[in-house]
């Protein structure tokens, strides 16, 4: 039975049952009484919980409503509702003894009518919401709650329970108001499919969420590959280094940390990249290192504590120059006695050629040597870090340009939207990879080939049609819907709307989108590098490594199959990440 058949019992004034009506009629016939239970969630510091009920749920559509609040079922009682209610729609599983007994409310109006029972929670987040009900949930102060300007958003019924609160006296208004006694059904079960995550002042992650999506298969094979691609390009450093991670020379009784300097002055034609993974790194291990000890602290504080950190770090990576360092640290090492160096697992740099060319992989090499011979092992790892850097980078600009684009035209319309869109139409009929090809070759013949940032560049440019299309799409259906007229009529200008109340409610398909663009722009790198119209000698890339093997595929055979190999992993993974999003966000799609 849809929702739109669900039956509701109705009573009449006695609270006798007097028979069964669809919710339509519910909330359309003032003359069906039914039961509900509400439930208001104050945070400890007394802010209270509101949620913005969805325009198809909702008798008032886009307007902020009580933060609990269903229907009650024959024989059950408010408790019992109150706390199915919780679980159902915010996530939080409670006991009776939780729950407070506030005041017994009746609604009557020309919509509907209810006999409410509320009821008073603590509890600060984080909460799950029902996506298919819910547009958000937040809390708010009490002079937010009381400025007119607010009211004038809020539902009449909200209007008057926060008025019979007000009475109460403290905020909250527990006071010694009794709890309620253990009394009615058991507990309802959490509901599923609950895919967003809000708390007031930032978002938290939730378990049970987060626990339904990595049930899924696909959701755990794609953040295998993911990692499997992630930790390496991360730590590349500590895995794969020419310079030794502690040296210390017999010679002069000193040590030194030579893989410091290439850490912040990588000498590398890509010192961006890599200063930018280098520097993600160190962030991620303060992070995880302090977590715990700052797990009491607020989350302002916490965000001021990691942005002075993430500040910090920067500076090395600022002021660091970059020096070439030709010492060989190994004959050093075997020329004085008592001198000790500690290498990385692979030490050798990407760029450093080791051993003869084309070498098959052996117990020294455990991935052989390309062309010129230096380490395929080392330069797969880097080559990860190319294949990250240009996937997500070129993704997101563009994501940026696509969305932006996309909300404008779809929400606008008219003139604008017209153009636009034949434009759009226009460069639809490109093969897009012939368009790639003929923008690298201008750009290389302009001398600019030797830098990732215009591989970047040229893939983010001609990358957002599709996702513009989808935006528009998307905007164009929600623009119609009551909410967004309720946005305009109260006065919100263009951007605020299109940011604050548009975007959030197309994101779900714009979040599965990037998913697998990033795949996407990862295969067309490694094609164009195969080509020789992307990445560029000596940076690492590995579509230059199957290039290396294009003259005899089964004699280098260790340059086809670890890349390929690599290339695999990271194209499943996003794609497997994808597809598990897209799931997750459409329980329809299950």
């Amino acid at each position: 039975m849809g929702k739109s058949e669900e039956l509701f019992d109705i009573f009449d004034e006695a609270g006798n049952h007097v028979g069964t009506a669809p919710r339509g009629r519910c909330h359309g016939d003032p003359s069906l009484i039914h039961r509900t239970s509400h439930v208001v969630v104050f945070h400890p510091d007394g802010r209270l919980l509101l949620q913005l009920r969805r325009m198809d749920k909702d008798i008032q559509p886009g307007k902020w409503d009580t933060a609990v609040g269903g229907h009650l079922d024959l024989g059950a009682d408010f408790v019992a509702g109150a706390r199915r209610e919780l679980a159902e729609e915010l996530g939080v599983r409670v006991g009776e003894s939780e729950l407070v007994w506030l005041f017994e409310t009746k609604i009557r109006n020309s919509i509907e009518s209810e006999n409410v029972g509320v009821f008073g929670l603590i509890h600060p987040g984080p909460f799950s919401f029902q996506k298919e009900e819910i547009d958000a949930v937040r809390f708010w102060t009490r002079q937010e709650l009381f400025d007119p300007a607010n009211q004038e958003k809020f539902t009449p019924n909200l209007c008057k329970e926060l008025k019979l609160l007000d009475e109460l006296g403290e905020w909250p208004p527990f006071g010694d108001v009794p709890r309620t006694p253990p009394t009615g059904e058991a507990e309802g079960e959490n509901s599923a499919g609950l895919p967003e995550t809000e708390e007031a002042g930032g978002g938290k992650c939730n378990f049970h969420s987060l626990t339904r999506f990595f049930r899924d298969p696909l959701a755990a094979a794609g953040v295998i590959g993911l990692l499997l691609l992630f930790l390496p390009a991360l730590f590349a450093p500590f895995i794969a280094n020419g310079k030794p991670l502690f040296f210390y020379n017999a010679a002069d009784a000193s040590w030194s940390m030579p893989f410091l300097r290439s850490f912040f002055a990588p000498d590398s034609n890509e010192v961006l990249i890599e200063k930018s993974f280098n520097f993600i790194l160190l962030c991620l291990c303060i992070f995880v290192a302090t977590r715990w000890f700052l797990r009491k602290i607020g989350w302002k504080m916490r965000f001021w504590f990691y942005l002075a950190v993430a500040v910090s770090l920067l500076l090395p990576f600022l002021l660091v120059p970059s020096k070439l360092d030709k010492t060989d640290y190994r004959k050093l090492t075997a020329e004085h006695e008592g001198s000790f160096a500690l290498f990385a697992p692979i030490p050798y740099n990407p760029e450093e050629q080791v051993a003869l060319p084309f070498e098959l992989p052996s117990r020294e090499h455990p991935m052989g040597t390309d062309n010129i011979g230096r380490s395929v092992a080392s330069r797969m790892i880097y080559g990860g870090r190319v294949s990250l850097a240009v996937g997500i980078a070129a993704t997101t600009l563009s994501l940026v340009i696509g969305c932006f684009l996309g909300l404008y035209i779809g929400y606008k319309g008219g003139k604008i939207d017209l153009v636009v869109m034949r434009i759009v139409e226009i460069l639809i009929c490109f093969p897009t990879f012939l368009l790639l090809l003929i923008l690298m070759a201008i750009f290389k013949d302009w001398k600019f080939e030797q830098s990732i940032l215009v591989v970047i560049a040229v893939l983010g440019l001609s990358g957002w049609i599709g996702l513009c299309q989808l935006v528009r799409g998307e905007v164009l259906k929600q623009r119609a819907l009551p909410y967004v007229q309720s946005c305009k009529a109260i006065g919100l200008s263009t951007w605020r709307t299109m940011l604050f109340h548009l975007l959030p409610n197309v994101s779900a398909p714009i979040v599965i989108t990037f998913s697998f663009s990033v795949a996407g722009a990862i295969l067309a790198e490694s094609s164009l590098s195969f080509l020789g119209f992307g990445v560029q000698p000596p940076t690492a890339s590995w579509g230059g490594l199957l290039r290396q093997a294009f003259s005899d595929p089964f004699a280098y055979w260790h340059l086809t199959v670890f890349p390929g190999i690599a290339l695999f992993l990271a194209i499943a993974g996003f794609n497997f990440t994808g597809e598990a999003l897209r799931t997750y966000f459409d329980p329809k799609a299950q």
